[in-house]
């Protein structure tokens, strides 16, 4: 490990300042995107709604006009199936030597024979049916009772109607039943289209296509300008290759499943989609009535609808129409400039890491390789994760004499967050904001600092020869556990679904947080890494300045502990889908606090523990 001159100090130095420029010009546009898209629907189940309508006694068509004045904005209608129809015997199915349904209005008629063609061609249902009004018979000859059941009749015509009448969007949701054909979907989607429908939803745990037809659904959803509402955190069978391939159409979704909606508080609740909106580029919020009872329920859902669209509006949001994103798309050239800046500061990194002129010589290959490859978007993406290691641990690498903690601090965190600007301006993309690819070294990046300057540290304080000599001492032993117990809880904490280690405690602290603050900082930068890292640079200090020498031993755990803090700001700017002014706040907020919070703990130690007087 060597120890890096002041003008080796310089080049590196420069070296991020560059990079920080370029990562600023190319994460401009991505800003400028998402400062354009800020407008949002909240939408509501038809069901829903009609049962709301029903309980007060009001007409439908009233509920939803009052509705839209209270910011509702969307109406997610389902498509109906035939057995609905059977239930309420609007049609009846006559079992005879030659099966015919028996349906109640010419408009019906229409409907399901327009449904038996989509589903299985043409046949004895094609032609015009028997009887006369009010009743008509449509043979179903060589159709089971079951399969007719289970026929999707497609969106009610008369519910649309209502829907678009109040000036609502509509919001057609669909299921993928067994046996679907390229007749069938065209002829779902086209009703659809017709009544006005403004997005497809997928219903179920499949999207209609879902498997080998997902391209038909897609070119129908394009040519009919549909937008695509894929529901967030879904675990819907087709879902992510719709997201992908119609990325100019989508619409992300949160909604709030019913069981666990109903563990939630009212503001709990709010706090989930308003976080939501600002912090995960959702578009269209899917919310159900907060209590399946109340005095009045129409009040109590205008009242919900009121208060989240008030929350949208605080954060600098809109309640109306929701658009897809666009694609920031910076100039290539750019992006490249960025790649050979980056990977020059690589270099550096490495070249202060090993002293062996053969690993010297296949890093520098590696990365120049690593470089080149960076005209693509693959390559660009592996010397992302080269960066999000590499400038947390350079940053570590320009702490030196005379130690200065709180313009080192400053300085170690500054390089990280440029690492970070690094990682995702070398991303800018489409399809990282809509979650569609991920940064997928996220816990590698998190862990490899940590070990890293650790070991360095150990190299400084002491030789690894004589550790291996040495026995191993119970407190020693206890302490090495000790620290790698924090590092596996902050491994399994990361990522957006690792929330298992979580406790409750923990997830009120969070929203008492997100309530006092702007942008509510990660626990462990604020809470363990910050703080740590300053109080071991103010004991490395001190240590310096002739304190107990053992001083120094803590100094460097406290050091190696604080790298999860530096770590952990590259990782929130790996984050793609978090707006970016949402994640510089989280990080300045979290490095202050985590400053005063170090700041309190050495004022504390030297109160406890006066410097010796020579």
């Amino acid at each position: 490990m060597q120890n890096t001159s002041s003008p080796s100090r310089a080049l590196f130095y420069g070296l991020v300042g560059l990079v920080a420029v370029l990562a600023s010009i190319s994460l401009s546009y991505r800003f400028k995107v998402e400062q354009a898209n800020r407008t949002v629907a909240i939408c509501m189940d038809f069901a829903s709604l009609q049962d709301a309508a029903s309980a007060s006694g009001q007409s439908l068509d009233v509920l939803l006009a009052h509705m839209r004045k209270r910011d509702l904005t969307a109406v997610a209608v389902s498509a109906e199936p035939l057995s609905r129809l059977l239930q309420r015997q609007e049609v009846v199915y006559d079992a005879s030597a030659s099966p015919f349904l028996a349906v109640r209005g010419k408009e019906v008629a229409e409907r399901v024979r327009y449904a038996l063609t989509a589903r299985f061609g043409d046949g004895p249902w094609t032609g015009a049916p028997a009887g006369s009004p009010p009743v008509q018979m449509i043979s179903v000859t060589g159709l089971s009772y079951d399969s007719l059941a289970s026929v999707s009749l497609g969106l009610s015509r008369t519910d649309a109607k209502a829907v678009t009448d109040a000036g609502l969007l509509l919001v057609a949701r669909h299921g993928n039943p067994s046996g679907a054909t390229p007749r069938y979907i065209e002829a779902m989607l086209t009703l659809s289209s017709e009544l006005g429908a403004f997005a497809f939803m997928p219903e179920g745990d499949q999207v209609l296509g879902q498997r080998d037809l997902l391209e038909v659904t897609a070119d129908i959803l394009e040519a009919r300008q549909m937008r695509y509402a894929s529901p967030e955190f879904s675990k819907i069978g087709g879902d992510a290759w719709m997201m992908s391939k119609c990325r100019e159409l989508l619409v992300l979704v949160h909604s709030i499943q019913a069981a666990e909606q109903d563990k939630l508080s009212r503001e709990a609740i709010l706090d989930r989609f308003e976080k939501a909106y600002r912090e995960r580029n959702i578009r269209l919020l899917l919310v159900r009535p907060v209590s399946s009872a109340s005095a009045d329920p129409v009040a109590s859902i205008g009242d919900f609808l009121e208060d989240l669209a008030d929350r949208i509006r605080h954060t600098g949001g809109d309640v109306g129409v929701p658009r897809p994103f666009v694609d920031p798309s910076p100039p290539q050239f750019l992006l490249f400039a960025l790649a050979l800046a980056t990977a020059a500061a690589i270099v550096w990194v490495g070249l202060q890491l090993f002293e062996n002129r053969w690993l010297r010589v296949v890093g520098l290959v590696l990365v120049g390789m690593l470089a080149a490859a960076s005209w693509t978007a693959t390559g660009r993406e592996y010397l992302a994760f080269a960066a999000a290691v590499a400038f947390p641990i350079g940053g570590f690498l320009t702490v030196r004499e005379p130690f200065r903690p709180i313009p080192d601090y400053a300085r170690l965190s500054l390089i990280s967050l440029v690492g970070g600007l690094a990682v995702a301006g070398l991303l800018v993309g489409l399809p990282y904001m809509m979650r569609i690819d991920q940064f997928m070294g996220v816990k590698a990046a998190h862990f490899l600092p940590v070990v890293v300057v650790g070991m360095i540290i150990v190299g400084r304080i002491t030789s690894w020869r004589e550790i291996v000599r040495q026995p191993v001492l119970w407190g020693a032993a206890i302490l090495a556990i000790g620290c790698l117990a924090v590092l596996g809880l902050m491994i399994a904490r990361t990522g957006n679904e690792a929330p298992g280690a979580v406790s409750g405690l923990e997830v009120q602290f969070r929203g008492l947080l997100d309530t006092i603050l702007y942008a509510r900082p990660r626990t462990k930068e604020f809470l363990l890494g910050h703080p740590a890292m300053l109080l071991g640079l103010f004991l490395l200090a001190a240590s310096v300045a002739k304190w107990d020498g053992r001083n120094v031993v803590w100094a460097g755990l406290l050091m190696t502990v604080g790298m999860i803090g530096q770590a952990s700001i590259v990782n929130t700017l790996c984050h793609l889908h978090t707006p970016l002014e949402v994640s510089l706040a989280r990080i300045a907020i979290g490095w202050v606090l985590g400053g005063i919070l170090g700041g309190l703990l050495w004022a504390l130690f030297r109160a406890k523990r006066p410097a010796k007087r020579g």
